[in-house]
């Protein structure tokens, strides 16, 4: 207890209190709690010295009473918990992280290539290809040299679309023979002299437009498919079944073409989004039958 009174002592001596008298033997020391066993001297018992000396006595030092000490602890007490307080760091609000962006360029779809012209789409919401609005005997040619590409790619089965493609030509020799007389004079009427030259330059878009290597896999199936049909029917039936058959086999083409133009889509948004450019390729408009 004496302990205590010394450091209330040594903290504040420049308080503004009265001057307090050195005790007499034998009264109460203000300095001391009531609690604390003190001699009737005035010294503190157990042998302990008490906080105040002689000389402090002598020089007349203002020491404000207990009472005081007490109430300058409490106020100092919540004095230095409001400057914690106010001097403690704010919490830092939590933002959410920005969302991930996908940075990864699209590719072409099946393993195409960049830079591919794609058809435009028809009111009919088909693409617009060479196979488009054709007569039933141009179908049926179409339908053959589709066969014929077929024929000289499709090795994954082995030599079935080879075999049935020969075998269509012996069996529906008579039929497909009046088809291609009927479209020679279908061009004729409509170009006149040059009606054959725009024939065979046809003939050739309509092969390269089979020959389109990414859809290779799902065009060789629908061509086993279309043939093994045509092979099981008589010849008579070839006609009424060759635009069926022309929309069985330009299928893959048409959904790779969709697949195309969405990758197209979705580079313009990338390239919106990180630089450069994209350009898109129409192809000319296709050749009437």
């Amino acid at each position: 207890m004496a302990a205590t009174g010394r450091n209330r002592l040594s903290h504040d001596f420049e308080l503004a209190a009265p001057v307090i008298a050195k005790p007499k033997p034998g009264e109460p020391n203000p300095f001391l709690d009531e609690a604390s066993p003190v001699q009737s001297s005035g010294t503190p018992a157990f042998g302990m010295s008490f906080c105040c000396p002689d000389n402090i006595w002598k020089k007349g030092i203002q020491v404000p009473p207990r009472t005081a000490f007490r109430r300058f602890r409490s106020v100092a007490s919540i004095t230095t918990l409001a400057l914690i307080a106010g001097c403690s760091t704010p919490k830092k609000e939590v933002v959410a992280p920005p969302p991930v962006i996908e940075t990864i360029r699209p590719v072409p779809p099946m393993g195409a290539v960049e830079g591919m012209s794609v058809p435009d789409v028809g009111a009919d919401g088909k693409r617009l290809t060479p196979n488009r609005g054709v007569t039933s005997n141009t179908a049926l040619w179409h339908v053959r040299m589709a066969l014929n590409v077929a024929a000289l790619s499709c090795h994954e089965a082995g030599d079935l679309a080879r075999l049935q493609y020969n075998q269509m030509l012996h069996v529906h020799k008579a039929i497909l023979g009046a088809a291609n007389a009927a479209v020679d004079r279908n061009y004729q009427f409509e170009y006149g002299s040059t009606g054959i030259a725009r024939r065979e330059q046809l003939n050739t878009v309509v092969y390269n437009f089979f020959s389109l290597p990414p859809v290779r896999p799902t065009f060789c199936k629908a061509a086993i498919e279309v043939g093994a049909k045509m092979l099981s029917m008589p010849s008579a039936s070839l006609l009424a079944y060759a635009p069926e058959a022309l929309t069985a086999l330009e299928k893959p083409f048409q959904d790779f073409y969709d697949a195309y133009a969405d990758y197209l889509r979705r580079l313009a948004e990338w390239q919106a989004r990180f630089g450069a450019s994209v350009t898109v390729v129409v192809s000319p408009t296709p050749l009437p039958p």
